[in-house]
């Protein structure tokens, strides 16, 4: 059956209105998606420049309870690089204390954190009675994953601030009297 528009001689062609609507379609859904995909990116700019501002600081420490974020903080504070380190250490000399290490400026220091007990409620008195015992020369760490020496052939420097036991593994002179300095200066 033909068309009413082939009964006349016409052939029936689609309107130039017509022809176009399909790709206007297409371009403007193209569009609107590229414009979310804009707000989402920019949404999630904004939310990581907000989540940078608000990043965790650890609490200050109370005299005699420091932990390592706030030794790992004091070092931060006084511009060196840091971070927490992989291992922990056992010390010959310090015996029931775990060491947990801190790499300062590529220098390990393996931090002792004295806790009260309920023998001695001052956990400073604990770590000075602890470093009163230790003897540099013979100290000896050992990793406790794998009980590897650390530092072998190595100085190790011991210090003590707060309820803290510090053994920094070699370092140079400054090195070594910068950890000396924060260490002792804790309270």
């Amino acid at each position: 059956m033909a068309s009413k528009g082939d009964q006349l001689g016409v052939d029936a062609q689609p309107s130039p209105a017509r022809k176009r609507r399909g790709p206007h379609i297409l371009s403007t859904l193209l569009f609107l998606t590229a414009l979310g995909f804009a707000a989402v990116a920019g949404y999630l700019y904004w939310n990581e420049q907000e989540t940078e501002k608000n990043d965790p600081t650890p609490p200050p420490a109370v005299s005699g309870q420091w932990g390592l974020a706030q030794v790992k903080n004091q070092f931060d504070m006084a511009g060196f690089s840091t971070e927490i380190g992989r291992t922990n250490g056992d010390s010959d000399q310090i015996p029931g204390v775990p060491g947990q290490a801190i790499t300062v400026e590529g220098n390990e220091i393996y931090i002792y954190i004295f806790s009260a007990t309920r023998e001695e409620k001052d956990p400073i008195v604990l770590a000075e009675q602890a470093f009163g015992k230790i003897d540099e020369s013979t100290l000896k760490l050992t990793r406790q994953s794998s009980g590897d020496e650390i530092g072998d052939g190595e100085e190790l420097h011991v210090f003590q601030g707060g309820n803290i036991i510090a053994v920094l593994v070699g370092g140079d002179p400054d090195d070594v009297n910068a950890a000396r300095e924060i260490i002792e200066g804790l309270t």
